[in-house]
């Protein structure tokens, strides 16, 4: 309809279209409108002009003469709020697409931008909104389906935004980049057979890293390892310098077995777009070389579980002859300053001292060439040392006192694998059944921890972490405890750094640190792996927990 009005006004004008001009039909327009000054179709024109130009402030000033001229002309206030949009003026740009939309209820482009607009500010359910006004007067070809399904998985409505791909694959005529974005969406629904259709469509148009790591991912979450391993080599063919690829083969290796080259390839992580990187400071990257007394800063970078995993290296980094300072999480403050080699520990975000190098904590395996057989031992005493003799809040330490066992049936719900990592507090329901003296607290944290409320279990559990402030106060109520049943959280890690039996359960492909066999692990000798035979298999994996829990009870007594 706007080409169409374009041409009729260039024809009328005696002017060529403006799609096809440029700064010599600027300069025509121009004189068009000194000439006509009044005319809202040759002003909304030129504005289209000095848009494609780049000069947003002068479009800007035409569609709001145009909008003086005819107020009612919904295209005028679109292309108003599409340049306050480029200006970075919000408000006004939400208001004039507002105008565009009420003027014209069946116009999808002023829907489709209010979407995604409201959807970069941060607000996703008001851009789903927008988005499925968007769908019901969408034209035929258009992608609205796709961005649905994108933003449903951002939600975590999964059901629904496997439905809105479902629509896409049908409705749209889809290419490469089509497909991957469909086939990366399911993924991350967890509808993982479906999106290797996707990607090796994907693919079969145009392969691409992106594609191939998408792809090696799919097979990664189906315990398809080699498979996986050849599509992260595939991608690393097609572009060398894909951190993606690189960091995902890391993790595929470092849950192999193969430390030495996983954690090489795992450093590309730093160079992930997203990836949290700390600033502040100017030092150099630590290679491992004497410190000779200089200082070091050694900073967290990812989940609170991981930094207590590799908190065991901060005592080789001061034996190399430095003044070790540690950045934690806030919540780690004070496990981290009970760590040997620690000198000085800060939390993430505290001003820096100077400086005179650098490392990430996850970085610190690789400096020090860490294999499976050459994992640092743990000192458990450290921690021990800071609980000192204090009680759990819930007075848990009277005498005499039933076996106690600590539950966290969730972790972190943005972590990309929490589905195999989570269950439901239900799921633990089989460890009623265990006869004897038995009693159960919960360690878990944030808001999974009202499944309690449910009162769902067949037997009773009592929280022992409502009224914590930190993990200092959690390893307080661990302490106290004779085991701890966790599924893959931060409670595991803090658990087997106290050297406490931890039983830890694990789905079908497990996080890199426990690998894909056995009980043992070499980073916690006092933990015990229970792994899931089958994917969702959490209820069998619940019975042997539940069996082996009994006998734990009967050789305690």
């Amino acid at each position: 309809m706007e080409l169409e009005t374009a041409a009729r006004v260039a024809s009328t004008a005696g002017l060529c279209p403006p799609q096809q001009g440029g700064h010599a039909a600027i300069e025509a327009y121009e004189r068009a409108v000194r000439s006509a000054p009044y005319d809202p179709d040759l002003i909304s024109q030129l504005g289209l002009l000095y848009s494609a130009r780049g000069l947003g402030q002068q479009a800007a000033d035409c569609f709001r003469r145009a909008i003086a001229l005819r107020p009612s002309h919904a295209e005028d206030h679109f292309h108003l709020g599409s340049e306050l949009i480029k200006a970075g003026e919000i408000v006004p740009a939400i208001h004039s697409l507002g105008a565009a939309v009420q003027l014209r209820p069946d116009y999808f482009a002023a829907y489709r931008q209010l979407g995604a607009l409201v959807h970069g500010l941060g607000d996703r359910k008001a851009a789903k909104a927008w988005y499925q006004l968007a769908s019901r007067c969408a034209p035929a070809g258009c992608q609205i389906n796709l961005e649905l399904g994108t933003l449903c998985g951002e939600l975590g409505e999964h059901e629904e935004a496997a439905e809105y791909f479902s629509r896409s694959m049908v409705s749209e005529r889809l290419g490469a980049t089509e497909y991957l974005t469909i086939g990366a969406g399911l993924v991350k629904v967890g509808q993982f057979s479906r999106g290797m259709e996707c990607l090796t469509r994907s693919i079969e148009l145009q392969p691409s890293a992106w594609a191939w790591t998408e792809l090696g991912y799919c097979q990664f979450r189906l315990r398809a390892l080699d498979s996986a391993e050849t599509s992260y080599r595939e991608a690393l063919r097609c572009d060398p310098e894909y951190a993606g690829a690189h960091a995902n083969l890391g993790l595929l290796l470092l849950l192999l077995g193969d430390y030495v080259r996983g954690f090489k390839e795992f450093e590309w992580r730093l160079k992930l777009k997203n990836f949290y990187r700390m600033e502040g400071f100017k030092a150099p990257r630590w290679a491992g070389e004497p410190l000779d007394g200089r200082a070091i800063l050694i900073h967290a970078e990812q989940g609170y579980g991981d930094t207590l995993q590799f908190l065991r290296y901060v005592s080789l980094v001061a034996a190399r002859g430095g003044e070790a300072i540690l950045a934690v999480q806030p919540a780690l403050h004070r496990i981290g300053a009970a760590y040997p080699g620690v000198s000085t520990c800060l939390e993430i975000g505290d001003q820096l001292p100077d400086l005179d190098f650098h490392c990430p904590l996850m970085s610190l395996p690789q400096v020090f060439g860490t294999t499976r057989e050459t994992v640092p031992t743990l000192d458990p005493l450290a921690l021990w040392g800071l609980i000192g003799n204090h009680q759990t809040a819930g007075n848990l330490s009277g005498r005499p006192r039933p076996f106690l066992v600590g539950l966290t049936w969730a972790g972190n719900p943005n972590h990309l694998s929490d589905d195999q990592r989570s269950v439901p507090l239900i799921a633990f329901s089989a460890l009623g059944r265990v006869s004897g003296a038995i009693s159960f607290v919960s360690l878990q944290h944030g808001v999974p921890a009202k499944d309690l409320a449910k009162r769902s279990l067949p037997f009773s559990i009592r929280d022992a972490c409502s009224g914590v402030k930190d993990f200092a106060d959690t390893a307080e109520a661990i302490a106290e405890l004779d085991l701890v049943i966790t599924v893959d959280t931060a409670i595991a890690h803090l658990a087997g750094s106290m050297g406490k039996p931890v039983w830890v359960l694990l789905g079908t492909v497990p996080e890199w640190r426990w690998g894909l066999e056995g009980e043992t692990t070499p980073w916690y000798p006092s933990m015990r792996l229970f792994r899931a035979e089958k994917q969702g298999g959490w209820k069998a994996l619940m019975e042997r927990v539940a069996a082996e829990l009994e006998t734990a009870v009967r050789e305690a007594r």
